[in-house]
């Protein structure tokens, strides 16, 4: 294991950070807008976090997955490992719930809210269910990054 190994895991792990960061960062800033009780705050949150995640966050699951390949192919772990297969079940049902949950129901709340204002009561209702969309994705990073460091 030499240098190359330590960059390659050093991305894998950049990577995750990121995506697992991130995801917590917009759960607590989701939940500070959320106790406000005003549904224009929440929505104005979503918003915000919409633009800025839905470029960030494939980037830093698709860098996980990536370097996670990486360091199987050059014979350190193997595809056989349990955590390897959870972290592939991790990127799987991220991107998946990106692509067919978040994308869709982003997409209508970004239309809803340029059309109606922040005040739109079906805009936040689907800001609602992007939320526990997003719970749910932070609980599945987190259940891949305790198999990583615990190799299960």
């Amino acid at each position: 294991m030499g240098d190359l190994y330590n960059w390659v895991l050093f991305a894998h792990i950049i990577g995750a950070t990121v995506w697992f960061g991130g995801a917590v960062a917009y759960e607590s800033l989701s939940a500070v807008a959320k106790r406000t009780g005003d549904p224009a705050e929440y929505t104005r949150y979503m918003y915000s976090a919409g633009q800025a995640s839905g470029r960030v966050m494939p980037v830093a699951a698709l860098i996980t997955l990536v370097f996670g390949v990486w360091l199987v192919l050059d014979g350190v772990y193997e595809f056989s490992d349990v955590f390897v297969s959870i972290g592939f079940a991790a990127v799987i049902i991220g991107l998946g719930m990106g692509l067919f949950v978040m994308m869709p129901k982003g997409k209508r709340f970004m239309e809803l809210v340029d059309a109606n204002g922040f005040d739109d009561p079906q805009a936040y209702t689907i800001a609602s269910q992007i939320g526990m969309a997003d719970h749910l994705q932070t609980l599945v990073v987190a259940i891949a990054m305790f198999a990583m460091v615990f190799k299960f």
